[in-house]
């Protein structure tokens, strides 16, 4: 996890586009992915005040997203959140073949 983070933060310190994942299977889980994604925030910031919120997804997968501030509990907040977050993917992942095909 160690050597992941720190080629996720190389990526993003050289301003390239990264995907915060890891290898398919059990080996890279849901709680793994948790702590990953915890210990980016924190080597990213500097700041250990985070909030890791559970981003479940219609299809049962999971995805998490860091808050810096108060963790929202109101499930409908969430699930925008969740939509909010993955418009802007979508909409990062467009602009970045547009500008491959140049």
């Amino acid at each position: 996890m160690v050597r992941a983070a720190d080629a996720t933060c190389a990526l993003l310190a050289d301003g390239l586009p990264t995907v915060l994942a890891g290898p398919p299977g059990e080996a890279f889980g849901s709680a793994l992915q948790r702590e990953y994604l915890a210990l980016l925030a924190v080597l990213i910031t500097g700041r250990t005040d985070h909030h890791v919120v559970r981003l479940p997804d219609p299809d049962g997968t999971c995805g998490w997203a860091i808050l810096k501030d108060q963790a929202p509990k109101d499930p409908d907040a969430l699930r925008q959140l969740h939509t909010d977050i993955t418009r802007r993917a979508s909409d990062h992942a467009a602009l970045e073949r547009v500008w491959r095909t140049g």
